[in-house]
């Protein structure tokens, strides 16, 4: 019995650790492979990220940024930058979250440097089957020309902030996230002398891999203890 209660509060800590705080940060994993060395998905991979956060209840923040000390092999370059956001919602009946949303850059009290516009170009996050994970585009955007100046570069950051579908919570986000019923996508390019463009997507915040591999954990021990 001591056992299951300790397993129980690890449970409720890893749970506690994506969604009480109200702010979760994602990663990306690169979808394309424009750059033949590997190095454009690699920087994109380790240098992007969205913050998702709950500035208001009923709404929900996404933050697109891209962290310095990432400089693009070999030269160096920082040239990098993201200059399309696009974001995708469950096509499952009834269980959409997201709803209307608008942009907050350098027009909209954001990072000065930054400026974008809807709709984005190309419509779709390039390389990207939204069928495939059962989801569909709900928003995007693109960096306003030229994108090399007013695209997220390290440093920066953009946000798009999201009322929430009736009756739907912070919570709903974080878990939509987490089980790839809602994907947030970047496009980037500026990688090298080649100007190398890449695609990516989001990937479940490690407190959600953590507590999927605790509840897996739990459900073979108790299975041995023949308590199921």
């Amino acid at each position: 019995m001591n056992r299951l209660i300790c397993i129980s509060f690890l449970v409720g800590l890893a749970l506690a650790s994506t969604t009480a705080q109200g702010n979760v940060t994602y990663s990306f994993k690169c979808i394309t492979g424009d750059d033949p060395t590997g190095n454009a998905g690699s920087v994109g991979e380790n240098a992007f990220f969205v913050d998702v956060s709950d500035p208001d209840a009923g709404q929900v923040l996404f933050t697109f940024g891209v962290l310095e000390g990432y400089p693009y092999p070999p030269a160096g370059s920082t040239a990098y930058y993201i200059d399309g956001v696009y974001l995708h919602d469950t096509t499952v009946a009834g269980a959409a979250v997201l709803g209307a949303a608008q942009l907050i850059d350098a027009d909209t009290g954001g990072d000065p440097d930054v400026d974008f516009d809807t709709p984005a170009t190309p419509g779709h996050l390039p390389s990207f089957d939204p069928g495939a994970y059962g989801v569909s585009l709900v928003y995007q955007a693109d960096a306003d020309p030229p994108p090399s100046q007013n695209g997220v570069s390290p440093g920066e950051s953009l946000g798009v902030l999201f009322d929430l579908l009736d009756g739907k919570t912070y919570s709903d986000v974080i878990a939509g996230m987490n089980s790839l019923e809602i994907i947030a996508g970047v496009k980037a390019q500026g990688f090298g002398e080649d100007d190398y463009s890449e695609s990516f997507i989001t990937i479940p915040a490690p407190g959600a891999i953590l507590l999927g591999s605790i509840g897996v954990g739990l459900v073979g021990w108790l299975r041995r203890r023949r308590t199921l």
